[in-house]
């Protein structure tokens, strides 16, 4: 879709797709380029409210949560998921989702589906995502976009998690989809957003520009605040403008003056 050509296009539609949306405040951790924002996600760690306020303390603006899960059970939706997105919505953190494409008993477009239910609409709508997450094995390239164009379908950017190595080794590092975004998992362990700078072997990464890439995941498997998460960094654009507060005219009340009396007016 040409709304989706830039990662300005796909800001626009993330935002038209959350239409209401609170907005939240937009802290820049230290070490963070100017333009960024510091986000987490979890898969089966319970968030608690009390976590959830910790981390937006901490600098977190940002909470991703899998909708489904890939254990050796096979595709799930995990338990939490649910009270973990309530919880930090509620607490005021910007919310997004991630979903696994790999089971063989899921075709694309099911796995988005198994994503979606379950989850309230109202914290549907409030997903400023919902990334495709590429990681295991046992699927095409055919089953990632259709999950992609799934989630264009019911009105979400078409957003894809994975890093280059896997994207060479499980897919064979065929083109994106036009109009597609990158959630780039590449752990630096440092917040520097540095996709322009990947090895040469990477080069060619499946044809995504630097201006694609929404995110990148620095970290992983560690306790912020009491919550097992990985660390990101995400571009601030991707976030929804905060819902301008009405302004109000004062009404002007006029002056009563009482009726005269039918023995005259004093």
């Amino acid at each position: 879709m040409d709304l989706k050509k830039s990662l300005a296009g796909a800001a626009l539609a993330i935002a038209l797709a959350i239409g209401g949306y609170f907005g939240v405040d937009q802290f820049t951790p230290p070490g963070f380029p100017d333009g960024f924002v510091y986000g987490v996600d979890s898969s089966y760690d319970r968030l608690t409210y009390e976590e959830a306020v910790a981390l937006r303390e901490e600098g977190v603006t940002v909470f991703v949560q899998a909708l489904t899960a890939f254990p050796s059970s096979g595709l799930h939706q995990p338990a939490n998921r649910v009270i973990s997105l309530r919880n930090a919505h509620d607490a005021g953190l910007a919310i997004a989702g991630y979903a696994l494409v790999g089971d063989l008993s899921y075709s694309g477009r099911a796995s988005i589906d198994l994503a979606r239910v379950g989850v309230p609409d109202d914290l549907w709508d409030a997903l400023i995502f919902v990334a495709v997450d590429i990681e295991t094995s046992g699927y095409s390239m055919f089953e990632v976009e259709q999950a992609l164009f799934q989630l264009d379908a019911i009105g979400k950017p078409m957003v894809i998690y994975t890093n280059c190595g896997t994207w060479y080794d499980k897919l064979g590092n065929p083109r994106r989809p036009e109009g597609a975004l990158l959630w780039h998992a590449y752990w630096d362990n440092s917040p520097d957003f540095d996709f322009a700078n990947r090895p040469s072997w990477c080069r060619d990464f499946g044809g995504f520009q630097p201006d694609e890439v929404i995110g990148e995941q620095w970290s992983g498997g560690l306790y912020v605040r009491g919550q097992s998460v990985d660390r990101n960094i995400f571009r601030a654009v991707v976030l929804p403008a905060p819902t301008p507060e009405p302004t109000l005219t004062p009404t002007e009340v006029p002056t009563v003056v009482p009726p005269c009396c039918p023995c005259g007016c004093n």
